[in-house]
């Protein structure tokens, strides 16, 4: 697929169940992104935005609970990174509601600084 963003093995942050996790957010990057392109961004924003809000509660609970197991260090600093997603994606859901038509623009541009601040850098301090 044609996208916005392709998952490189350069950004694999060495847990390959995470590394399947962090694809499965580029692939929605790009099916909103494509949706976009051909003017069809409205029709797949709500289905977007819960597959973001399923992606918070299994993949955010799967490293959060690594972190525990193996002592990370810096856990609660992630987790307070978690829970910042986790808040723009309720607000994301409320706008939706409200019928809001920035809300394509804005988790198109959240889930690319997503990408690159958070799986390219601090998810990559953990791979150790």
């Amino acid at each position: 697929m044609e996208g916005l963003v392709q998952w490189t093995p350069s950004m694999s942050v060495g847990v390959e169940v995470f590394d399947v996790q962090h694809q499965k957010l580029f692939e929605l990057l790009n099916t909103l992104f494509i949706a976009m392109r051909e003017g069809k961004g409205r029709t797949v924003i709500g289905s977007a935005i819960e597959e973001m809000k399923a992606y918070t509660q299994y993949h955010f609970e799967a490293e959060e609970n690594a972190f525990e197991k193996y002592g990370y260090p810096d856990t609660e600093t992630h987790k307070a990174q978690h829970q910042v997603f986790v808040e723009k994606v309720e607000e994301f859901r409320e706008w939706h509601r409200d019928s809001e038509i920035k809300v394509t623009i804005e988790v198109l541009s959240f889930l690319i600084d997503w990408i690159s601040k958070h799986i390219k850098g601090s998810d990559r301090q953990y791979s150790d």
